[in-house]
């Protein structure tokens, strides 16, 4: 697509050495109406409007092409190379790590490539690339908690959007039923594909050694072996017939029952294909709630080792967000204290006289957010208590 609203920037990857070409948004190729209270972009609007409807952060991650290394495209890993900490001491088993996944075929790293199709499910791409680099940071050593608090708020903005559900126990049944068929007749392809070539090699063998074998014509013989290709061909059209019939399964469950239909590749839904990558990382979310408290508790994570976070302005916006993420997955408590946190701290901050006017002009909206949303709270919780 060409366009202005993209330009491309160079990286070579840490793990394969590939020089890679990634797209990077244009300033100003899009503005936002308004924040959510969780800092998600809300009102999206391109300049280009063939970008209406895809989020912005289908570009957030650097996914190579080569290996699936994937990480935040981001000045820090433009200049990996001048990067000495990186280097010296993450890199080493990083790439030892992530090569390791990438070569098992039933691995997660293989199972998310297959299905990155940024045309056809852009948002469902931007979610699977962020997995990735959620796997990458923490697969190398001492992986960044902050990294990670923000990788799962990203997760929790766009699943929110694409409204993932579970899929019911007796359609996960199916839906594992029939993964399953499919496993059986990829078994059969490959036996197929191992027959076409031995026949070719039987074929081959015969042309060689024609004269020491045969007295008279070998028309008789290659008719034979025609007939056995010309059964695989057969055979391979009748295996797409029967996995058509297979994808039938999951919208002709019932009379007068509206199934809903299968719309992301071979799984029954996005939500499907999640619980499918959780199964074999824990560690991946399936819908908003599970990114949001992971969210959370890597924020919180970074706080306590406070290394991570510079004093000031992003340290408030980390106690603010826990406090957020505790309210929107339903932990009022939690949320209370860190929202009060926010407000008491962030106080004392702005009438520090020796924190610059800039420091206090990004700090006075975070506390005004959290009084706004500490009193939604309390009315919450105010409404939900019994009436005597």
């Amino acid at each position: 697509m060409k366009t202005t609203s993209l330009f491309y920037c160079n990286v070579v990857c840490p793990i394969c050495n590939t020089d890679n070409k990634f797209e990077v948004i244009r300033k100003g190729a899009y503005s936002v109406s308004e924040l959510d209270t969780d800092f998600m972009p809300l009102g999206i609007k391109w300049t280009d409007s063939r970008f209406e409807g895809i989020n912005p952060l289908l570009y957030f991650i650097a996914t190579c092409p080569v290996c699936s290394y994937s990480t935040e495209l981001n000045d820090k890993f433009k200049e990996w190379q001048k990067d000495n900490h990186f280097r010296n001491y993450r890199l080493g088993p990083l790439k030892e790590k992530h090569h390791e996944i990438l070569g098992n075929e039933n691995g997660v790293i293989k199972k998310i490539v297959a299905v990155l199709d940024p045309r056809a499910y852009p948002n469902e791409t931007a979610v699977c690339k962020l997995i990735l680099a959620v796997l990458d940071e923490s697969l190398g050593a001492h992986p960044s908690h902050l990294t990670l608090a923000r990788y799962y708020l990203r997760l929790g903005w766009l699943l929110r959007d694409l409204k993932c559900e579970k899929p019911s126990q007796e359609e996960g049944k199916l839906v594992e039923l029939i993964k399953m068929l499919e496993d059986h007749l990829q078994l059969i392809n490959k036996d197929i594909t191992n027959l076409c070539q031995s026949t070719k090699a039987l074929a081959s063998f015969y042309h060689q050694n024609a004269n020491e074998l045969f007295s008279s014509s070998l028309n008789q013989y290659f008719e034979l072996l025609n007939n056995i290709l010309a059964s695989t061909a057969d055979a391979r059209e009748q295996i797409s017939r029967l996995k058509t019939l297979n994808m039938g399964l999951l919208t002709d469950r019932s009379e007068g029952k509206s199934a809903r239909p299968m719309y992301f590749k071979s799984y029954h839904d996005f939500g499907t294909f999640l619980q499918a990558i959780q199964n074999i990382m824990p560690n991946a979310p399936t819908n908003e709630i599970e990114s949001l408290k992971l969210s959370k508790d890597f924020y919180k994570q970074s706080l306590d080792i406070g290394r991570e976070l510079k004093d000031g302005p992003q340290s408030f916006q980390a106690f603010y967000l826990i406090g957020e993420l505790a309210y929107r997955i339903g932990d009022y408590n939690e949320a209370i204290i860190y929202f009060n946190s926010t407000i008491n701290k962030g106080r004392v901050f702005i009438n520090d006289r020796n924190n610059s006017d800039c420091e206090i002009a990004k700090v006075k909206p975070i506390v005004d957010r959290a009084l706004f949303q500490a009193r939604k709270v309390m009315e919450k919780e105010k409404s939900a208590q019994p009436v005597a």
